[in-house]
């Protein structure tokens, strides 16, 4: 079973780990495209965000170098 795009960039995917939930949902592009629409999401109200993905450290790395920049902008 493949998984859905629900918005721009999105996704959603089978659990393959954790039974399902949010562990299922991603954002997925370049740190432009991410950013994009966590803006989108705040300007509808949103205002907090879990940021993660495996393997946790270089990913956190990644956000914090290409991410979080282009939110502070």
């Amino acid at each position: 079973m493949r998984g859905e795009v629900l918005d721009d960039n999105l996704y959603t995917a089978p659990g393959k780990f954790g039974g399902g939930g949010a562990g299922t949902t991603w954002l997925v592009g370049s740190g432009a495209d991410v950013a994009r629409s966590l803006r989108k999401y705040q300007d509808l109200g949103i205002t907090h965000f879990v940021l993660s993905d495996t393997p946790y450290l270089s990913e956190i790395k990644r956000q914090g170098d290409q991410l979080l920049p282009l939110l502070h902008s």
